[in-house]
C-alpha cells in the first residue's frame, strides 16, 4: 500500500523496486550501491539485486530484477544457509 501512493506521487519516468529480506537486518545492493531504503525509486531498466548476511553462515542472494516505469516490483528474499 505505501509502495503504491508512493508511486503515485513519482514522475512517470520511474517504478518502484521493493526489497523484503529475511532476515530483515541483511545488506540490501542495487546495481553494486548499498540501499538502506527497501522501497527505491529507480529509472526503468535491468537491475542487479543482492541480498547478503555477512558473518551469518548465510548465502548470499543476487538476482537481475527488470524495473519499469509506473509500476511497483517486489522481491521477497529469503537467505538460506550456506
Amino acid at each position: 500500500a505505501q509502495a503504491k501512493r508512493l508511486l503515485a506521487d513519482l514522475d512517470k519516468r520511474f517504478g518502484l523496486l521493493v526489497v523484503e529480506p529475511e532476515p530483515a537486518d541483511a545488506t540490501v545492493t542495487v546495481d553494486g550501491e548499498l540501499r538502506a531504503d527497501r522501497t527505491i525509486a529507480l529509472a526503468p531498466g535491468q537491475r542487479r539485486v543482492r541480498v547478503d548476511k555477512r558473518g551469518a553462515g548465510l548465502a548470499p542472494f543476487e538476482e537481475s530484477v527488470t524495473v519499469a516505469v509506473g509500476r511497483v516490483t517486489t522481491r521477497k528474499v529469503v537467505l538460506m544457509p550456506a
